[in-house]
């Protein structure tokens, strides 16, 4: 009986940082799918049914890496290089893409 006290309060801080990593995870996510969806849509020109589906397809790789991860030890540089890639894509599209687009935009009115 006293190694339930224990485990009942431990297993409550682990379910409770779960459900902060939940959280953020979505709030990093929907942002994010939703955005590159608009691009897709919006830049790339397709329709709304073919960005769905390529931007589905693309977080399938989520899948992928779950598994890649639990099945092997993954370095702390391995770790590095494919999170730097990852921003560095992001980089490259955001600067060649869509920065040339953004400079022909009109500037917004400054509301009183």
């Amino acid at each position: 009986m006293s190694i339930a006290g224990p485990v009942i309060f431990g297993d409550m801080f682990h379910n409770l940082a779960d459900g902060f990593i939940t959280l953020v995870t979505m709030a990093h996510e929907v942002p994010q799918e939703l955005a590159d969806f608009m691009i897709l849509v919006h830049h790339a020109g397709m329709n709304w049914k073919l960005a769905a589906l390529v931007n589905f397809l693309s977080g399938c790789s989520t899948l992928v890496g779950a598994v890649i991860a639990h099945g092997m030890d993954v370095s702390e540089e391995v770790e590095g290089v494919t999170l730097a890639a990852g921003a560095g894509i992001y980089l490259y599209v955001a600067a060649t893409e869509l920065g040339p687009s953004v400079a022909h935009l009109p500037r917004l009115q400054r509301g009183s």
